[in-house]
């Protein structure tokens, strides 16, 4: 059932996490890959082996218009500008302004409600927005060192 409607939907864009893999379609968000952190957003975490479809109510039936995959969190950018973040909020990375991991799509509110976004960007420990008037959002782990070259 699940390939059937993956089949009847036209793909508009991937996006690549570390661990996971982001689709966004005409029939909604699909991740599959590794779930140990809770990036897939399907209220566990569970591996996927084959797409799975993120489940439309947790963005409250409104579509989505482009995903982003970081190192161990998803974010989704919903058509009247709103982002949703999930996965692994390591030293508030999800923008949530706490450390509690989402394990589904979360809408982020707090200081950027009502502001209305056109791009998504995840990293490995970051989060990225950027606002129809050129404001960038930015939220990034200060603890998280990666590739630092020390000796």
């Amino acid at each position: 059932m699940v390939r059937e409607s993956f089949v009847l939907s036209l793909v508009i864009m991937v996006a690549c996490g570390k661990d996971h893999t982001l689709l966004l379609t005409t029939g909604g968000a699909w991740t599959c890959g590794w779930g140990h952190v809770s990036q897939l957003g399907h209220g566990d975490e569970a591996d996927k082996l084959v797409l799975t479809l993120v489940t439309a109510e947790w963005f409250e039936g409104d579509t989505i218009v482009m995903v982003a995959g970081g190192m161990c969190n998803s974010e989704a950018l919903r058509a009247d500008g709103r982002v949703w973040t999930w996965g692994w909020s390591f030293s508030r990375c999800l923008g949530h302004n706490d450390e509690e991991d989402r394990l589904v799509p979360t809408h982020l509110g707090g200081a950027m409600a009502g502001a209305a976004e056109v791009l998504v960007r995840a990293g490995v420990s970051n989060t990225l927005a950027v606002t129809i008037d050129g404001v960038l959002w930015a939220w990034d782990s200060v603890l998280w060192a990666w590739g630092s070259g020390g000796g």
